[in-house]
């Protein structure tokens, strides 16, 4: 009977871990960003956790106090490796996968062990893996966090030691914390952290930038008295930071040398938590990093790959953003042509180009300098009836025994119809057409539109 319910515990262990594994990965899959967040989150908490116990394992190590193990993550353990006398010992889920007999449940007994290798000195500690991805732990004779100091006759046991060995044990652990921190300072120094240039890379229309006659390309060589070491970090910085009407006197180069000083009073606008200057940071001419799903979407729509240098727009050379920028919103033709170079990795450095179709974008009100835009339907799938094959059937049937009258197929919306009117207002931006029909209170509306029905020909149709 004991063995029959071990033999059950033990598989029931296993299946429920399954299970869960199973609703991790499930639930990771649906919320893949939220996920995401909270893994760099753990990862940084872990690291500095790893560090920390890392501290407390050399000093340790150094001060002959036995560790009995050294965990990265969290238990139950996941893999362990400890070198002993007759080999290499490796452990894999033996809190999980435990052997039935006299020392079932024990850890030391697990399924899942095997020694590999020659015989060798034995050592100590043994090096885990945790089935939890978060921080890690040491593991010392004689001492325990969570409870009272165990009593060994050990001399290598923790409580046995010098209280000046035990202190620089537990101090180990924040000087690690603290040199690490250092290191990486050091490191970012040295390397240096890519930051945008105090470049105006584009401007707001109708903000403060705007007004006072910034253009892209114009480079801030002082800002709030402030000249040395500038980024745009600085600009953003001086209009968050400054007070209510407060004037900012600003230094500017332009593209052909010459300087110029500005005032400008930075604004509160509706889609921004603080105030701004309506100044907009350069972009590269490099296509950023994307997801393998956005880039192959971006590829499909534009031709070109996270990683390609647009070197021309129709033929014209750009060097940088605004001059792309500024060729584009000055043309009247319906797409450009796009050259760009691509590091392939057989062909080497490649160009490419791409037919990019540019569209209009309106304002919120729909209308630019007071011309109204058509409004146009788009990507308008089949409408389809909403009753089922066999009630369709049945009233067939009805028709023909005349019992019921025929159904009549009313017209519908199609992509590329032109909106011309609704109700009783002609030409309705996309927020009319909306607060029109929501006004009906569910009656019919006539619908007139604009139609191509054959040959580029346009007719104008009523739907009903």
């Amino acid at each position: 009977m004991s063995e029959s319910k071990g033999f059950f515990d033990r598989y029931f262990r296993v299946f429920l871990l399954i299970c869960i594994g199973v609703a991790i990965v499930m639930f990771a899959v649906m919320h893949i960003g939220v996920v995401g967040n909270v893994l760099m989150v753990l990862l940084g908490f872990g690291l500095v956790i790893m560090v920390h116990e890392f501290g407390h394992f050399v000093v340790a190590k150094a001060s002959g106090i036995k560790v009995e193990a050294f965990s990265l993550f969290m238990p139950p353990i996941l893999l362990g490796v400890q070198r002993r006398e007759e080999g290499i010992r490796i452990r894999i889920l033996p809190e999980i996968l435990t052997k039935p007999g006299k020392n079932e449940g024990d850890p030391q007994e697990a399924m899942l062990t095997f020694t590999v290798g020659g015989k060798g000195n034995p050592s100590d500690t043994e090096y885990r893996i945790g089935l939890i991805p978060f921080g890690g732990f040491v593991k010392m004779l004689g001492q325990d966090d969570v409870g009272s100091v165990k009593s060994s006759k050990d001399p290598r046991s923790f409580a046995n030691k010098p209280a000046l060995s035990r202190a620089a044990v537990l101090a180990a652990g924040v000087t690690f914390n603290v040199l690490s921190a250092v290191i990486i300072f050091m490191i970012a120094f040295l390397k240096g952290i890519n930051l945008p240039p105090a470049v105006v890379g584009g401007v707001i229309p109708n903000s403060p930038a705007a007004q006072a006659g910034l253009q892209p390309g114009d480079e801030v060589i002082e800002i709030a008295g402030k000249k040395k070491d500038l980024d745009f970090t600085n600009i953003a910085m001086a209009a968050a930071l400054s007070g209510r009407d407060q004037h900012i006197e600003m230094k500017v180069r332009h593209e052909d040398g010459s300087q110029g000083d500005y005032t400008l009073v930075a604004e509160q606008t509706p889609n921004q938590p603080i105030r701004t200057f309506g100044i907009v940071a350069p972009d590269t001419l490099t296509i950023a990093a994307l997801t393998p799903k956005d880039a192959y979407v971006f590829y499909k729509s534009t031709g070109l790959r996270p990683g390609d240098r647009i070197l021309a727009v129709n033929g014209q050379k750009v060097q940088t953003n605004w001059e792309l920028m500024d060729i584009i919103e000055n043309t009247l033709a319906p797409d450009v042509v796009l050259t760009a170079e691509r590091k392939d990795k057989q062909k080497g450095t490649v160009s490419v180009e791409s037919r990019i179709k540019l569209r209009l974008i309106a304002s919120e009100n729909g209308n630019i300098f007071s011309m109204v835009p058509r409004f146009q339907m788009e990507n308008l799938g089949v409408i389809r009836s909403s009753d089922s094959k066999i009630s369709r059937k049945v009233h067939g049937w009805l028709e023909r025994l005349g019992l019921a009258e025929p159904v009549k197929q009313k017209p519908f919306l199609r992509s590329g119809d032109i909106i011309l009117g609704v109700g009783d207002v002609t030409c309705p931006t996309y927020q009319e057409f909306r607060a029109t029909v929501g006004k009906s209170g569910g009656k019919e509306l006539p619908i007139d539109v604009l139609r191509e029905v054959a040959n580029g020909v346009d007719s104008k149709h009523t739907i009903l």
